[in-house]
């Protein structure tokens, strides 16, 4: 299995040479592959993953009824279609303020319902929707902060630092995440809540 020989009774046979050249061509293939998407996050294997998205070109209501005053623009692909349809549902109660079709058209809505659930974790191939997928099973929740894969990838980062004044709530992922606005969670960009002057 290791040599490409083994015993066996009759005549021996012998691994044709261009077999062999091929099978450490492949060998060789292989492990340049891996050191080059090692090497850089940015090279064409990898780039999905850090494509950063104009959200205000690519669905202007999205972006200016959602992530105007109420917040920033969080990218659709952090939840699963079925949470935006709860979170559509209960607008009576949308972090703490009631949004009607005063505020927003029921026209409005839907279309910003259509393009999340078009956009959703569901639909993505980057890593924190796929994972986010992963760890919630069945589960469908309202909020990024009540996934598993949320908790697991910030349970080193004490209560006390979401408080800060830089952060306030741990639903704030722009203060950490540079790039987040854009879709970008690229851990290289991330500004640890430590830096942070934490006296304050």
């Amino acid at each position: 299995m290791i040599t490409g020989y083994k015993k066996a009774e009759g005549k021996d046979t012998k691994v044709k040479k261009r077999l062999s050249f091929f099978a450490y061509l492949m060998i060789f293939i292989s492990a340049g592959t891996y050191f080059f998407i090692i090497s850089s996050d940015y090279n064409f294997l990898t780039t999905n993953k850090f494509i950063e998205v104009d959200y205000k070109s690519e669905h202007r209501v999205y972006a200016n009824e959602c992530g105007g005053d109420c917040h920033k623009t969080y990218p659709p692909f952090l939840l699963p279609k079925r949470s935006y349809e709860k979170i559509i549902k209960t607008l009576d109660n949308h972090r703490g303020k009631e949004i009607t079709d005063q505020n927003i058209s029921i026209s409005k809505q839907s279309s910003i319902l259509k393009y999340l659930q078009k956009n959703s974790a569901e639909s993505s191939t980057r890593e924190s929707a796929v994972k986010t997928m992963y760890s919630l099973g069945d589960r469908r929740p309202k909020a990024i902060t009540k996934s598993p894969y949320w908790r697991e990838t910030h349970k080193d980062i004490p209560k006390a630092h979401y408080k800060h004044k830089k952060i306030k709530d741990k639903s704030n992922c722009f203060a950490c995440h540079d790039g987040a606005e854009e879709g970008v969670f690229d851990d290289s960009k991330i500004i640890y809540p430590d830096k942070f002057d934490l006296s304050h």
